[in-house]
C-alpha cells in the first residue's frame, strides 16, 4: 500500500463494524465509498496516486 511504502502513519476505520466511523465518513467528509483518505482539508476519494503523492508533497 502506497501509505506504508513511503513511511506514513495513518489510522484505519472499519465502517462496517463501526457506526461512529461511517457516520464520520458520510456526514463529516460526504464521502460513501472507500478508500477516503484525509489529508489536512483534503479528501481524497478512492484511490488516487496522484492526488495522493500531491498530498504528501511528492
Amino acid at each position: 500500500m502506497f501509505l506504508n511504502e513511503f513511511g506514513f502513519s495513518y489510522t484505519e476505520k472499519n465502517i462496517i463494524d463501526d457506526e461512529n466511523s461511517m457516520k464520520e465518513l458520510t456526514e463529516i467528509y460526504n464521502s460513501f465509498s472507500t478508500p477516503t483518505i484525509v489529508i489536512g482539508e483534503e479528501v481524497i476519494t478512492g484511490f488516487d496516486l496522484e492526488r495522493l503523492k500531491k498530498g504528501f508533497g511528492y
